[in-house]
């Protein structure tokens, strides 16, 4: 699977994801949305330090 790939499906199920909670509770999708951007973190530390050049 390539990048782009990955990419547009893991947009799609997060979007399909945020609209059901939008439909059932708008307190599940803002602790949704927050946890998956605090999951997020540790992924970009470590994408940074595998790209910087030292």
């Amino acid at each position: 699977m390539g990048f782009n790939t990955g990419y547009g499906l893991s947009w799609f199920l997060g979007s399909l994801a945020m609209g059901i909670l939008d439909d059932r509770s708008i307190t599940w999708l803002a602790v949704f949305s927050v946890a998956l951007q605090h999951a997020a973190i540790p992924v970009l530390f470590l994408v940074k330090r595998r790209s910087s050049i030292t």
